[in-house]
């Protein structure tokens, strides 16, 4: 029986430590992510950049050839070299226009860009929307303060949900937390810390528990 009784404590003593650093590793993955999805929008605004270069060092009309001046000054111009400066100038023209078109298209994106992304932003965990008053504790050691503060009451998973995390919880944060809890109670259940009453509910009392699932 001490054999037991030492398994058992140390049982209780590791669980707390292994749900502890699950959380962490949750913690880390989320902040990874966010760190990937801030390096992809600088790539973006990058790649936005070099398509606008590139469209401007393109040329989208071939120039004309060179057309030689008469040799006397004071002679009137050919109607050939009337004709190659009009094209000449055409060409400036269209070039300037292409490029004052390609950045304001440019600028357009990049503003819907940063517009989305602050909309947006990275998903928060479940973590950042717990209570101020159960911010320090672990996730069991949270649902037990829940469990303790009414010892006879049944308890479901949606009412410890409820307690632990902020209205204003996003409804996925706010199913991985029920996951969660419901995986803590199940857990406490299996070490005698709390009763099971009806489907999902739990109880620090036996008979509370007992008379819930007769009724």
């Amino acid at each position: 029986m001490p054999h037991a009784q030492t398994i058992e404590a140390s049982s209780d003593s590791t669980l707390p430590k292994l749900l502890e650093a699950d959380a962490a590793l949750v913690a880390q993955v989320a902040t990874l992510t966010a760190q990937l999805e801030a390096i992809e929008q600088k790539r973006q605004g990058l790649q936005t950049v070099i398509e606008l270069f590139s469209s401007i060092d393109s040329p989208s009309v071939e120039s004309s050839p060179a057309v030689d001046e008469p040799s006397n000054p004071a002679s009137p111009m050919s109607p050939a070299t009337n004709s190659s400066i009009a094209v000449s100038n055409e060409t400036a023209g269209l070039k300037e226009q292409a490029a004052k078109g390609t950045k304001t298209s440019a600028k357009g994106r990049n503003s819907k860009t940063t517009r989305k992304s602050k909309a947006d932003g990275p998903a928060k965990g479940w973590q950042y929307y717990i209570r101020k008053e159960f911010a320090k504790l672990s996730l069991p050691q949270a649902v037990a303060s829940v469990m303790q503060s009414q010892p006879d009451a049944v308890l479901g998973v949606p009412e410890i949900v409820d307690t632990l995390f902020v209205d204003a919880t996003p409804q996925t944060a706010r199913n991985d937390a029920r996951n969660r809890v419901s995986n803590v109670l199940s857990i406490g259940l299996k070490n005698d810390k709390w009763y099971r009453a009806k489907k999902g509910q739990y109880s620090l009392s036996r008979q509370v528990a007992e008379a819930s699932i007769v009724s």
